[in-house]
C-alpha cells in the first residue's frame, strides 16, 4: 500500500513538473514580440536586455521579501550551488543578450526559429560530454529540426528576413538556451524557489552590468522603460526560471526539451496577434516539423 502511494505521489509530481515546464516554455514565447515592441519605442538592444534582468531581480526580491514575512528564511547555500545558480543566471543573461541583438536584425518568428536550434545543439553537447555519438533517432531528430527550420523561417514563401549578424546571434542564443536547460536541473536543487530565482537573477544582472553599466545612472529613462522591464522580467525570468527549475527535477531531460518547446507555437501566435507577422501554411508546417523533431528525441529504437 505504501509503495502504491509512493508511486502515485511520484506520478503526480511528474504531472505537475510537466505542466510547469510547458508553462515555463510558453512564457518565453512572449519575449520576441515584447522585445520588438520595446525596440519600437526607441530603446537599443543594449538597454532592453538589462531591463529584463533588473525587472526579474525586482520581482524575485519582492516575492522573496513576502516569503520572509510569511515565516520563510534564507537558506544557507554552499559555494558550489552559488556558482551553479549564478552560472544559470549568466547563461540566461547571455542568451537574452544574443536574442535581443538577433531581433534587431530579423523578425520575431525568425528569431524564435533560430533559437530552436538548441535541439540539435543540446544533442551535440550531450554526445560530447558522453564521448560517444548520438543515437540514430537523435541524429534523425536533429535533421528533421533543420528541415523544419527551412519552412518556419519563411525562405519558401518569400518572407525570409535574415542577415549574418542576425543568424550568428540567433544561433548564439540557441547555444545559451541549451546550456540553460543543461544546468537548470543541477543548480540549487534544495534551495527554496524564490531564493533560487533571486540568486539566478543576480547572475543575469552581472551580465547586464557589463552590457550597459550606466543603465541605472540616468542612461535610460526608467519612467518609460520601467513598466516594460517588469513585464519582460516576468516572462523572461520570474515565470520560466522557477517553473523549469521545478519541473526539470521531476521529468527526464528529453521530456523537458519537448515540453519547453511550447515556446515555439506560443511565440508564433503572439507575434501574429501583436505584431501582425505572417503565419501561412508553410510556416505553420515548418513549426510542426520542428516540434516533431523534438518529440523524436524521445523515441527509443529496440
Amino acid at each position: 500500500m505504501a509503495e502504491k502511494l509512493q508511486t502515485k505521489g511520484k506520478d503526480q509530481l511528474a504531472l505537475w513538473g510537466a505542466l510547469a515546464v510547458f508553462l515555463g516554455g510558453a512564457s518565453y514565447g512572449f519575449m520576441a514580440p515584447l522585445i520588438k515592441i520595446v525596440g519600437s519605442k526607441g530603446f537599443a538592444w543594449t538597454q532592453i536586455m538589462p531591463a529584463q534582468s533588473y525587472g526579474g531581480l525586482v520581482l524575485f526580491a519582492v516575492a522573496f521579501g513576502v516569503s520572509l514575512l510569511r515565516g520563510g528564511r534564507w537558506k544557507h547555500v554552499d559555494a558550489r550551488d552559488w556558482v551553479r545558480m549564478l552560472a544559470l543566471g549568466a547563461s540566461t543573461g547571455l542568451t537574452n543578450l544574443s536574442y535581443n541583438f538577433c531581433l534587431t536584425n530579423v523578425s520575431a518568428s525568425m528569431g524564435v526559429t533560430l533559437l530552436f536550434q538548441y535541439v540539435w545543439m543540446g544533442i551535440a553537447i550531450q554526445a560530447f560530454m558522453a564521448k560517444k555519438p548520438p543515437v540514430a533517432m537523435e541524429a534523425l531528430a536533429a535533421i528533421i529540426v533543420l528541415v523544419g527550420t527551412v519552412g518556419a523561417s519563411g525562405v519558401l514563401d518569400g518572407t525570409l528576413t535574415l542577415n549574418l549578424p542576425g543568424l550568428l546571434t540567433g544561433l548564439g542564443a540557441a547555444l545559451g538556451y541549451s546550456v540553460f536547460l543543461l544546468i537548470s536541473p543541477r543548480a540549487g536543487v534544495d534551495v527554496p524557489m524564490m531564493q533560487r530565482g533571486l540568486i539566478t537573477c543576480m547572475g543575469s544582472c552581472l551580465v547586464a552590468i557589463f552590457v550597459c553599466p550606466t543603465w541605472l545612472f540616468g542612461a535610460v529613462d526608467l519612467g518609460v522603460i520601467g513598466p516594460y522591464a517588469l513585464v519582460m522580467g516576468f516572462f523572461a525570468l520570474f515565470l520560466p526560471v522557477p517553473l523549469i527549475g521545478f519541473g526539470s527535477r521531476h521529468i527526464s531531460g528529453g521530456a523537458c526539451n519537448i515540453l519547453a518547446s511550447s515556446e515555439l507555437p506560443s511565440s508564433f501566435l503572439i507575434a501574429y496577434l501583436l505584431l501582425g507577422e505572417p503565419m501561412g501554411i508553410i510556416r505553420i508546417a515548418g513549426m510542426v516539423i520542428i516540434l516533431l523533431g523534438i518529440a523524436l528525441t524521445q523515441v527509443k529504437l529496440k
